[in-house]
């Protein structure tokens, strides 16, 4: 019996890492109108700097087949590794607490009483 067939418009990031996770069950279809994959996320080098022309981008995956697609076509050296650092300001609300890490469901320690 053969696979069922699914199209998965763009190759950019998140349609590699659909079609990647489909591919499994399913005859996967990429289309894509670049030459190249990326999407967003193409950045070009020149001189030694890397430019990307749609501004930062932030990855993050807990997925270990998204993560090993990724690395398989982004190199590392054109990437900053940066440890997440947000935070909501909540103005003196919920209990005066101001700041607050997020996502706040694992700071609510921060929370007054």
């Amino acid at each position: 019996m053969s696979k069922k067939k699914i199209a998965v418009v763009g190759a950019g990031l998140s349609g590699l890492a659909c079609a990647v996770l489909l591919s499994k069950n399913f005859d996967v279809d990429i289309h894509e109108k670049s030459s190249e994959v990326g999407g967003l996320l193409k950045c070009k080098k020149k001189d030694g700097s890397v430019f990307c022309t749609c501004g930062g981008h932030v990855f993050n995956t807990k997925n270990e087949d998204v993560s090993k697609l990724f690395w398989s076509i982004f190199n590392e050296d054109s990437f900053v590794k940066q440890e997440r650092n947000a935070v909501i300001d909540l103005g003196g609300h919920l209990g005066g607490s101001r700041v607050v890490g997020y996502p706040v469901e694992d700071h609510v320690w921060q929370l007054d009483s």
